[in-house]
This record gives structure tokens, C-alpha cells and sequence, in this order.
């Protein structure tokens, strides 16, 4: 089973503007679709069984290797490999957890700051469309209080299940946003209507 499917697991495999693999010390065993963009992939499923060192250069794979050996922790920048064959620079954090009775690897890719392709105008738009939706949430929130916390619920729970029946990660992506903004028809409903504390009448 994918370590990605786990319910504790399962928000992660929709992170937008963070790339993220689990590697059992040899091989990729899952994979976002964000770290798929990232190195150059179509899909998230093409890295599941690379060699974990496929996306590093030499020089990035040897530092990795010291970093383990030492038992360094904490984000550091490291020299990659895109599917092209290029090297790039990104950010990683790497952290030790258990899956069932293995051991695995949880290792998040980020772009510097210096470096992230803002002029990308996909990142832009993504950026700009996951910013939109986190504000719309937000309003619909402060709407109705008797809610709060269920866009994220629901957008979880949707996530979940849309996983469990194969749905691709860029689908996820989707499905992730649309359970945020699933009540965004409460924007224009009269405060009076959507907070009476009784029946609504016929004309309400």
C-alpha cells in the first residue's frame, strides 16, 4: 500500500508548492506531483521504484551521504538532477519515520528563494489560484462559525477517498481546491438567512 494513502499521510499528497518522495534508503516509493514537475516527469508514478540517488548529481548524492552518516538534521541546499540530465539547485529537508514495522524517508524538495521560477507563468497561476482559494475558504468561514473547520474536512475526507480509488495526483490537486470553496454559495446568502437560529419560512 502506498505509504501516501495512510489518513495521517494523505493531505500531503496534494502539496502544491512543495515536492515530496518517501524512499525506503534505496528506492522512491511514493511521490507527489509536485516533486514529478519539479525533476520533469509526466506523472508522480513514473519515480516510484528510481533509485533515491537519481535525483541528485554526484556532488549532491555525497553530501546526502555525509549528512546521514553525521546525523545532520534541518532544510540544506543541494545540487540536483532533472530527467533531463541538468542540475539544479533545491532546498531539502529529510525525516526519519516509521511505516508499519520499515523504516522510511520523508524528504521535501523547495525551491530557494532566490531561485524559485516565479516568472513561470504555471507558478504564477498556481500561486495565484491557491492564494484565491485559501481567501475564499477564509470568508466563507467567517460567514458561518458554526461551520469552521469543515472546508478542510471536506476537502481531506475528498482526497482520501478520491485516492483510494486511483485517481491521478494532479486530480487531487483539483479535487483538494474544490472541497475548500464546496460552500462558497454562502458568500451571497443574507447573514440573517444563513445564521437564523429557526426554521427558514417559504419566501427565505
Amino acid at each position: 500500500m502506498s505509504m501516501f494513502s495512510e489518513p495521517w499521510l494523505s493531505v500531503m499528497v496534494d502539496v502544491v508548492f512543495e515536492g515530496l518522495i518517501v524512499h525506503d534508503g534505496e528506492r522512491i516509493t511514493d511521490a507527489n506531483a509536485r516533486v514529478a514537475r519539479m525533476f520533469g516527469f509526466d506523472d508522480a508514478a513514473e519515480m516510484v521504484g528510481l533509485p533515491c540517488r537519481a535525483l541528485l548529481s554526484p556532488e549532491g548524492f555525497a553530501e546526502a551521504e555525509r549528512r546521514i552518516a553525521s546525523g545532520a538534521d534541518g532544510r540544506y541546499r543541494a545540487l540536483c538532477r532533472h530527467r533531463d540530465g541538468s542540475d539544479f539547485t533545491l532546498d531539502i529537508q529529510v525525516k526519519e519515520t516509521r511505516y508499519g514495522e520499515r523504516r522510511a524517508r520523508i524528504v521535501a524538495f523547495r525551491y530557494p528563494d532566490d531561485e524559485h521560477p516565479v516568472d513561470n507563468p504555471l507558478v504564477q497561476r498556481m500561486m495565484a489560484l491557491d492564494n484565491t482559494v485559501r481567501a475564499l475558504a477564509g470568508t466563507i468561514e467567517q460567514r458561518d462559525s458554526f461551520t469552521a473547520g469543515h472546508h478542510d474536512r471536506v476537502s481531506e475526507i475528498a482526497v482520501r477517498i478520491a485516492d483510494r480509488m486511483g485517481v491521478g495526483a494532479r486530480s487531487l490537486a483539483t479535487i483538494r481546491l474544490a472541497g475548500n470553496v464546496h460552500d462558497i454559495g454562502k458568500v451571497g446568502v443574507p447573514a440573517e438567512i444563513l445564521m437564523k437560529p429557526g426554521p427558514l419560512t417559504a419566501d427565505e
